[in-house]
């Protein structure tokens, strides 16, 4: 439960085919939008400066059949979402929002 005037943050990501059903979505909350931004950039660059160390984990903490989803999950350079986000077919936001 969050009080009136109580602060949520919330970031995700999704895919351009996906967007105008996460904008409605956020549309319909009972929340007042105070402030949102596009931090894709700030987050590949993360991922990019992230990747070797990423991989090693994967790689150490993963048994061998679940390394692929674990780099794909991770934004892995070269995996689907990084690749992605790289070309601006994902876009990931982070919201502020307020309880009215």
């Amino acid at each position: 439960m969050l009080r009136s005037g109580g602060d949520f943050l919330y970031a995700d990501f999704r895919f351009r085919d996906q967007i105008d059903e996460w904008q409605s979505a956020i549309d319909d909350a009972a929340l007042e939008v105070a402030e949102v931004n596009d931090i894709s950039a700030e987050v590949l660059c993360r991922m990019d400066m992230n990747g070797e160390r990423s991989l090693a984990l994967v790689e150490r903490c993963l048994p061998r059949f679940f390394q692929d989803s674990g780099r794909g999950f991770a934004g892995v350079p070269g995996t689907r979402v990084g690749d992605a986000l790289a070309s601006g077919e994902l876009a990931y936001r982070s919201w502020h929002f307020r309880k009215r």
